[in-house]
């Protein structure tokens, strides 16, 4: 990763997970300034102002379609790259973006079970193509540590696929200046956020 400090952008729609996202992320040593917004109009406003090198976002903000928010904040800050998150258990659109044409992998049911699949549809392909700059397949055990770094440093709990964003923004491989998270949702079993607290990495029985 390059030496260069980051400008964060968190937008998401739970207060609980804004700003102990913007707590969590502002300590960082390689964050030049974390910045945060609840809706696309705050999210586009700071991104027209800011101009933060890398998005990650999520499906939703509230009813706002992340996709066409990603579409708005590109058109006021092009240098913005967008980037999608999916676990490895099932990572098909960085798959695509490897093949450069939508593709199918092996899918393996895990924690993370609001994200990943086999395959990328056509058509959503063809509509992810020119919004994105790429995808990444975060290892499961990446997920369930930043869950549990949710949950220990910032009492945020979320779900394996809310936490996506985070661990790879945390593991390294986003070479940018600037970096938006967004964790959204928290519909995660009792006995499996137990076992990730505990350290473990849960897999399917």
């Amino acid at each position: 990763m390059s030496e260069r400090r980051l400008r964060v952008l968190v937008v998401d729609d739970h207060d609980v997970v804004h700003w102990g996202l913007r707590s969590l992320l502002g300590a960082q040593p390689w964050v030049e300034r974390c910045l945060a917004a609840r809706s696309e109009a705050e999210a586009l406003a700071l991104a027209q102002r800011f101009e933060p090198h890398v998005a990650l976002l999520d499906l939703f903000v509230g009813s706002e379609s992340g996709a066409e928010i990603c579409g708005r904040l590109l058109a006021v800050s092009p240098a913005t790259r967008v980037i999608a998150c999916e676990p490895a258990s099932g990572a098909p659109l960085a798959a695509s973006f490897a093949a450069r044409d939508a593709v199918s992998v092996a899918y393996e049911a895990s924690f993370v079970d609001g994200a990943g699949s086999k395959a990328v549809l056509t058509p959503m392909w063809e509509r992810a193509k020119p919004l994105l700059a790429g995808g990444f397949a975060v290892p499961l055990e990446d997920v369930a540590a930043a869950v549990r770094l949710l949950a220990e440093r910032v009492r945020v709990v979320a779900e394996g696929a809310g936490a996506l964003a985070l661990a790879a923004a945390l593991s390294g491989r986003v070479d940018a200046q600037r970096i938006v998270c967004i964790v959204s949702g928290g519909n995660i079993d009792l006995p499996v956020l137990a076992r990730i607290l505990a350290g473990e990495t849960p897999t399917p029985k």
